[in-house]
């Protein structure tokens, strides 16, 4: 019994961790819709009553809800990498991250070998 039971949990575990997906996008403010967010317009980023954060992903030109707000220290404007469970259009999250674009200041790129690299197609 406590065989099954352990080996239950291990498959709800498993099939959670494979329902996990991360998306990317823009933190904006849920008075907005997905058309007033692909434009970037300044009232996206305000603090409205009432409103929350969502995540406009403007790959797919989409917004999601963001449930657990109380994980989300970040603010409109941000740009985001969040982890979770989709359903529906409500992003269950696991995690929220900055997304950082290029080095961090005072980090170098790593030096590449171009010797033996020739333009065959010109």
């Amino acid at each position: 019994m406590a065989l099954s039971c352990v080996a239950s949990l291990t498959l709800a575990a498993d099939n959670s961790a494979r329902n996990s997906r991360s998306w990317s996008g823009i933190l904006v403010s849920s008075s907005c819709n997905a058309d007033e967010a692909f434009f970037e317009p300044p009232e996206c980023n305000k603090v409205v009553p009432g409103a929350k954060l969502a995540l406009y992903d403007d790959t797919n030109r989409v917004m999601y809800e963001l449930r657990a707000q109380d994980k989300t220290a970040l603010h409109t404007g941000d740009t985001v990498t969040v982890r979770g469970k989709l359903d529906g259009d409500v992003i269950r999250l696991a995690s929220i991250e900055p997304m950082s674009i290029g080095l961090a200041v005072g980090k170098k790129a790593m030096p590449s070998n171009l010797r033996g690299a020739t333009a065959h197609a010109i």
